[in-house]
């Protein structure tokens, strides 16, 4: 039961010591910086209403190409991008590393349609008099 005791403690010492960033051993581990291994240029959403074809195009120069940075983007929904979220745009399509504007934005946006003042539709059509027939007609059982 003592020597259970014992290796029990020893053995949650070691764990301890070898989790931990303690040179108990007299080697230092040191981190390292992580290289970023994609070929990409990063994008950070940075306005409301952008959109992949939207960043593609000021990217790529062809909204066509928004395929492909959804591709590179499995983590992203396409549909719903939020101020913030990191886009990747590959390297092989990118014609321009400048920062999309606000201009660029809104003025992509789509410009409400003026409507044309139209005449008053209406919406019932006006009931036909039906000329009834002095007498009736009775039909069916009796």
């Amino acid at each position: 039961m003592k020597n259970e005791l014992i290796y029990t403690r020893i053995l949650i010492l070691l764990v301890l010591f070898t989790s931990s960033s303690c040179s108990f051993f007299g080697s230092e581990k040191r981190w390292k910086p992580v290289k970023q291994t994609r070929h990409a240029f990063v994008h950070t959403v940075e306005w409301p209403n952008e959109s992949m074809p939207l960043i593609s195009r000021w990217y790529t120069g062809k909204e066509e190409n928004a395929e492909h940075v959804i591709k590179a983007n499995p983590t992203v929904n396409p549909e719903r991008l939020v101020v913030g979220t990191l886009i990747y745009i590959p390297r092989k399509l990118l014609k321009t590393r400048e920062p999309m504007t606000r201009e660029f934005v809104e003025n992509s946006l789509e410009k409400p349609i003026k409507k044309i003042p139209a005449e008053p539709v209406k919406i019932m059509p006006e009931k036909k008099k039906i000329e009834s027939p002095d007498k009736f007609e009775l039909f069916g059982p009796r």
